[in-house]
């Protein structure tokens, strides 16, 4: 999974980017779920959404701003080369400001279930969710 960012309709979801040749992508093709986790000062927060693809046009909005499209372009995500050669031959290959890959794909998060967890003494724990 690469990147995430708020998406570009306002809708106030979560989007991420990845490979549709890479695992990620085979596993939410099944499922259709994910879980987003954030920890910070003993604090948990998770996020257990569903997933739908976003839609060429926003893809392709999120391509234009982002930054390492050539390395994303040039090395596919998950699959293994032989040499760091063979990563600068690919590099070298791609042009400067390539145009979005088809297996390039985002995803939507959307929302079903919100847990917050804080860190009480003693081993104990402050649980709340909706």
């Amino acid at each position: 999974m690469v990147g995430g960012k708020r998406d570009a309709d306002g809708a106030g979801d979560e989007c991420f980017w990845t490979s549709s040749e890479s695992p990620t992508d085979e596993q939410l093709a099944r499922e259709s779920q994910a879980a987003l986790v954030w920890l910070w000062d003993g604090r948990q927060a998770r996020v257990e959404e569903r997933v739908e693809r976003v839609s060429d046009e926003e893809n392709d909005r999120h391509w234009a701003d982002r930054e390492g499209k050539r390395q994303l372009v040039a090395f596919h995500q998950s699959q293994p080369v032989e040499s760091r050669e063979e990563l600068v031959a690919l590099l070298e290959a791609t042009p400067d400001d390539p145009p979005r890959p088809p297996f390039w794909v985002g995803y939507r998060v959307v929302p079903e279930r919100f847990e917050y967890v804080r860190e009480g003494g003693g081993w104990t724990r402050r649980r709340l969710q909706p």
